[in-house]
């Protein structure tokens, strides 16, 4: 879009008609537009034609001397033609103004963006260190601006800049937090230096299977510990496969003789109750959506509440699917199970049947070591997580073992 045009038109009545050039320049910020009237006996044909394109494309072009200067406001009611100035292209004249309307109101916002971002400029170079809030402040803004410039609210110039101005920001705050970050993976390293030694002494005292009523009460006091230290994600994942190692090598030291039989009917024992409540919070729910569908559209019933029963009647339904296909993954997850079980009874059965018969009387049966894997076990806690509240322990060992 132009912010400057020049058209023909005159001035004057019939009789005393006088035949004019007339160049138009819009200033955006001001809201005004310039007007200057050269007279026809300057304005030829040819010499207005060479004018009207030199000074529509360079600011410093000169007008000429006879070239009288006006100025008055825009505006969507007023006709940006000078007052009695008349010509033939009404049309060209209508579609101008309604450009510069826009170009006046994307000019506006574009100024009130740019206050916004001087403000926030001034908030984050005054930081010292990495402000998390201010990040946020950032991605908000630049969502707004971002928003518009999709919108075509704002000319590309415009957006530009402020996008130029916000990636600086951006880049500041990121350096800020590159910093922090350096201090916090410094200070990380040596909480889990600190950690792993106290692990390192416990799990010596482990592997000679002394004291391992001790060992396993000072592994829950570092295992608390170790929740509230300062750690990245990395060496906490690091040290939580370390201390369950740990806490899966006394525990089988501290209960030798511990059936491996015996835990797995334990877990299907506990699926089975989670199921069991599982239903009985389908079936709830159930009866409720059955109440709320009846009482809907109810003469005594106002449209505000029909519309509340329709939206928990929904909320309802979502509810009872979610907690189907809880309840499916839970009955695959026991399917899983007593799968597994009835192949351990298979091998108990046909190591028994190789065995001499007195060796079997004398000698306690050699049981398959059904060890869940971790996905295993990642995926049950989450489905009995659904039905059943725990405390949720970081160690799962641990917390059998209470």
């Amino acid at each position: 879009m132009k912010t400057k045009i020049v058209i023909h038109g005159s001035m004057g009545s019939d009789e005393n008609k006088q035949t004019f050039l007339l160049a138009l320049e819009l200033k955006p910020i001001e809201n005004k537009i310039h007007a200057w009237l050269i007279p026809s006996n300057t304005a030829d044909n040819d010499a207005s034609s060479t004018f009207s394109t030199t000074w529509i494309n360079n600011a410093s072009t000169e007008m000429p001397p006879e070239a009288k200067f006006s100025e008055h406001s825009l505006s969507a009611s007023q006709s940006i033609l000078p007052q009695g100035f008349q010509t033939d292209q009404q049309d060209f004249v209508s579609r101008t103004q309604t450009e510069w309307i826009f170009i006046v109101l994307s000019t506006k916002l574009f100024q009130r963006y740019q206050d916004e971002l001087n403000e926030l400029r001034e908030q984050v170079e005054q930081l010292s260190s990495y402000s998390k809030p201010k990040w946020e402040a950032m991605k908000v803004f630049w969502s707004k601006v971002q928003n518009q410039i999709n919108e075509k609210n704002l000319f590309k110039d415009h957006s530009l800049i402020l996008k130029n101005h916000t990636n600086n920001l951006f880049a500041h705050l990121k350096k800020l937090r590159s910093a922090q970050d350096a201090v916090f993976e410094k200070v990380a390293q040596e909480n889990y230096e600190k950690l792993i030694l106290q692990l390192t002494a416990l799990e010596l005292v482990a592997k000679e299977g002394n004291k391992l009523d001790e060992t396993f009460k000072k592994l829950k006091q570092l295992q608390s510990e170790f929740k509230n230290t300062q750690l990245t994600r990395s060496l906490r994942s690091q040290f939580w496969e370390k201390i369950d190692a740990v806490f899966k090598e006394v525990k089988l030291k501290r209960n030798p003789e511990s059936n491996p039989q015996d835990r797995l009917s334990r877990r299907i024992e506990g699926l089975i109750k989670a199921i069991a409540k599982m239903q009985r919070s389908i079936d709830k729910d159930e009866k409720e959506l059955q109440s709320q569908t009846k009482r809907l559209n109810a003469s005594d019933l106002s449209q505000l509440e029909n519309q509340l029963r329709e939206v928990r009647a929904k909320l309802i339904r979502e509810r009872i699917e979610s907690k189907s296909e809880k309840l499916s993954a839970m009955h695959q997850t026991l399917k899983d199970l007593n799968t597994k079980q009835e192949r351990a009874k298979q091998q108990q059965k046909k190591e028994l049947e190789k065995r001499p018969r007195t060796e079997s009387l004398n000698t306690e049966p050699h049981l398959e070591q059904v060890v869940p894997t971790n996905q295993d076990k990642q995926t049950e806690a989450k489905l009995l997580s659904s039905a059943v509240s725990s405390n949720n322990t970081v160690t799962i060992v641990a917390e059998e073992e209470e």
